[in-house]
């Protein structure tokens, strides 16, 4: 909630003292509420959410469903996607679609961006179709968030995938540099923010992942191994372990690149996972 108020107001290029006088509010109410010190009351919050035309679940990270069978249902199609089984997780996919309500953004999001993903998959659409539409799913959550702003912002993880799928279209078309500065423009809102990052784990070690990956790709091996040494760090501090192995092994390829004792093999470890 912190993040998403104080993220919203600079997208307004509004101060503190600005909202403060506006909404008839002490700006130390503000800034305590900013930094996570306090949390305001329904009204309050109500009244923010208002001037700041936010519109989305305060920290909506999933689908909004009141069935639990739902839930289930995307992380089953998630596990399919992951292990590339994408006749399979369509098929789930589906199911969940017709039962999904669609009152809600991030579900509105969830359906544009799966199939924009499985339009992509069958060769329905180009990767620059691709791009457009991942953005505009993009864009239901943070309708007031341009590309160029990603670096003064949070992402919530749904919203994080979205853009790391963009990457990877961005580096299908050669355009690396694009899909780099994409990626370290998310990797900053989270580094920048008041928040401990461990508290994002899964986006930003993703980040981490991914952009040890594409510096390695682009031959730029000090940077591959800046990224895999956070990425490393990062695990071992969140107590953590899910992709520890990946790093240590992608650390070991890269050196071995760097040193030349072994030609760029075809086999690239996890790349640019999720989806």
């Amino acid at each position: 909630m912190a993040e998403v108020i104080s993220q919203e107001r600079k997208l307004l290029k509004k101060s503190q003292e600005k909202v403060a006088d506006e909404l008839n509010m002490d700006q130390k109410t503000i800034s305590r509420i900013e930094t996570g010190k306090y949390s305001p009351k329904k009204g309050t919050f109500q009244k923010l959410k208002e001037y700041m035309n936010i519109d989305r679940e305060i920290c909506g990270t999933r689908l909004v469903a009141e069935e639990f069978e739902l839930l289930e249902l995307e992380r089953d199609i998630s596990r399919e996607m992951h292990y590339k089984r994408y006749v399979k997780a369509e098929q789930l996919y589906n199911k969940l679609k017709e039962r999904l309500p669609i009152k809600y953004n991030e579900n509105k999001q969830y359906i544009v961006y799966m199939d924009a993903i499985f339009d992509e998959k069958k060769g329905k659409i180009t990767e620059a179709e691709t791009i457009k539409r991942c953005q505009e799913a993009f864009w239901i959550t943070r309708k007031n968030c341009k590309i160029e702003d990603l670096e003064k912002i949070v992402l919530n993880k749904y919203e994080t995938t979205i853009i790391n799928y963009i990457a990877r279209m961005y580096n299908k078309l050669n355009k690396k540099e694009q899909a780099v500065c994409l990626l370290e423009q998310v990797l900053k809102g989270f580094e920048n923010s008041k928040v401990d990052v461990k508290y994002h784990y899964a986006s930003v070690g993703l980040l981490y992942e991914n952009l040890s990956l594409q510096y390695e790709e682009n031959n730029q091996f000090e940077k591959a191994l800046e990224f895999c040494e956070k990425g490393i760090l990062f695990e071992l501090r969140c107590e953590r372990g899910n992709v520890l192995g990946k790093h240590i092994m992608q650390k070991t390829y890269i050196k071995e690149r760097k040193t030349e004792k072994k030609k760029p093999a075809n086999i690239i470890i996890g790349r640019l996972t999720n989806y």
